[in-house]
């Protein structure tokens, strides 16, 4: 867009403003303003359009835009590169007029922010303050803040408020500051107050402080207020003389959180520096499943996951943390965190065993993966990668269990001396049949009873002896026709008296779980044996 109609907009902006102050409805703000040539009216269901840089520079540009709690989408990638002959680029949402809407960057990005601010001036970055907005969905490159002052960040100078920001992250980007006592700096956010950030991710990220600056990190300097900072990661190398110094997190001041994150790279400073925390302060806390390989350097107070715990915090101030003892060179920490040396800090049971929900592989359901081929072997968060990451697969599903096995057993008869059945199973399989004489009844005084049967204890339903026993191997489902031959002494025993004989039938699959059955036959007392003939056959 030709600056004489960025000029334009900001004319437009002005009258806007002034339109404003005689009662002119909010309504008026009009996309050619706000997002000229965009389209969309700001609500949510039909949001402002910003498509390229003259769109983002009259959003910048004009307050009523940040401060009407509008909504926009950004429809494209945006370079910035050179759109700033001067090199300020003027926050959305500067001191004085924060940005309270909703910024959806669509899963774009903007490339080539540049900050140079050689003055004293605070709350600078593509967003200078955000107060009760989200910005979400969006990533930047390149992005440079240079400042003099306090609450520097690519993103933004501060988010306040109950602001969210989510799913956003930020590759090779600086911030630096050439002045002293600046304070609050962060690749993301300078401070985070009463807000969150989640789903954020940093790498290639770098921070150079000068002389007493302090709170610095990775994600942010900050967490104040209930803030919290959850499943983010930043690898960023962080130098110079400052105070309260994290790869992640600056300070943790009154309540604030980390939870599922972790810190990489290098951080230096003079005081209070942790891998990934540089301090607690005042009841900050806790730190939860979240670990640091950050290499550590400090002349005093400084730890593998924190630096200092400036007061005691009211909740433990570190969960199933762990901190890397090799690549940090540091054997200790300023809070309960677990030191690991690397080869324990990349096995799988550090994890599953302090309770993460982390796979052996990548499984987007879990909030943790671990793979040799990723993130140098250490664990990453699997909401960073839409499906598995090179150098790693999706854990083996597991086999799905066997159906339960069936078996049905029907037409159980005897003929002859045999007790014939017809069994149906479900597959493949072994069947094994046996039966057995079961309790005589009461009041049979015959002493030539044979001994199993004197010793049974009369009127049960207990097997008195095994009478028959067979055996078949089913290659598939189907009906088998079984025949179980009765031995000797049942028959013996049949001559004096009638007996019922127990039949179970148990099929034993080739995978799955064992099924039985059982049915009872009666077999009447046979007719004395007359003399010089065989045994008698009896059918029942």
């Amino acid at each position: 867009m030709p600056r004489r109609l960025v000029a334009l907009a900001v004319l437009l902006a002005a009258i806007a403003v002034l339109g404003g102050s005689l009662g002119a409805p909010r309504a008026w703000a009009p996309p050619n303003v706000c997002a000229p040539g965009g389209g969309g009216d700001g609500s949510a269901a039909s949001p402002f359009l910003i498509g390229d840089t003259a769109q983002l520079s009259a959003l910048a540009a004009v307050p009523m835009c940040s401060t009407g709690a509008w909504h926009f989408r950004q429809t494209a990638d945006i370079d910035l590169s050179g759109v700033w002959t001067t090199g300020v680029w003027a926050p959305i949402g500067p001191q004085g007029s924060p940005f309270n809407g909703t910024y959806d960057g669509g899963g774009h990005t903007i490339t080539g922010l540049l900050v140079d601010q050689t003055a004293v001036s605070t709350w600078k970055g593509l967003f200078g303050m955000l107060d009760g907005a989200t910005v979400r969905n969006l990533a930047i490159a390149r992005g440079v803040i240079i400042g003099r002052s306090s609450y520097y960040g690519v993103l933004a100078g501060e988010a306040s408020n109950g602001s969210l920001i989510e799913n956003v992250s930020i590759a090779d980007s600086s911030v630096s500051s050439q002045g002293t006592g600046s304070e609050y700096m962060g690749i993301v956010v300078g401070g985070l107050e009463n807000s969150t950030i989640r789903n954020a991710r940093v790498t290639g990220g770098s921070i150079a402080i000068a002389v007493t600056n302090d709170y610095i990190g990775g994600i942010t300097g900050r967490v104040l207020g209930g803030s919290a900072v959850e499943r983010s990661s930043a690898d960023v190398s962080i130098s110079g003389a400052g105070s309260y110094v994290g790869g992640l997190v600056g300070i943790v001041d009154n309540a604030g959180t980390i939870t599922d994150s972790y810190a990489r790279g290098t951080v230096q400073g003079t005081f209070a520096v942790g891998g990934l925390l540089g301090a607690f302060y005042g009841g900050g806390g806790p730190i939860t499943r979240s670990y640091a390989t950050v290499h550590v350097a400090s002349t005093r107070e400084i730890g593998g996951l924190v630096g200092s715990v400036m007061e005691t915090p009211s909740a433990a101030d570190a969960v199933a943390s762990f901190w890397d003892t090799q690549t940090s060179g540091m054997a200790t920490s300023a809070n309960g965190a677990v030191g690991k040396t690397t080869a324990e800090l990349k096995a799988h049971s550090t994890y599953a065993d302090a309770g993460w929900p982390i796979a052996a592989g990548f499984d987007a359901a879990r909030t943790w993966g671990l793979c040799p081929g990723v993130n140098d072997g250490y664990p990453f968060l699997t909401w960073q990668y839409a499906s598995a990451p090179v150098g790693c697969t999706a854990p083996a599903a597991a086999p799905a269990a066997p159906a339960p096995a069936t078996l049905s057993v029907r037409n159980a008869r005897v003929v002859g001396n045999t007790i014939r059945t017809l069994v149906s199973v479900s597959g493949p399989g072994t069947v094994l049949q046996t039966g057995g004489v079961q309790a005589a009844p009461r009041g049979i005084p015959d002493p030539a009873h044979e001994p199993e049967e004197r010793n049974l204890s009369h009127g049960t339903r207990a097997t008195l002896l095994v009478s028959c026993s067979t055996r078949r191997t089913a290659k598939a489902a189907g009906t088998l026709s079984l025949s179980c031959p009765l031995n000797a002494r049942t028959l013996r025993i049949v001559r004096r008296r009638a007996v019922v004989i127990l039949v179970r039938t148990t099929f034993r699959p080739a995978t799955g779980t064992a099924a039985s059955a059982s049915t009872a036959v009666a077999l009447p007392k046979r007719p004395a044996r007359p003399a010089g003939t065989g045994t008698a056959a009896v059918t029942g």
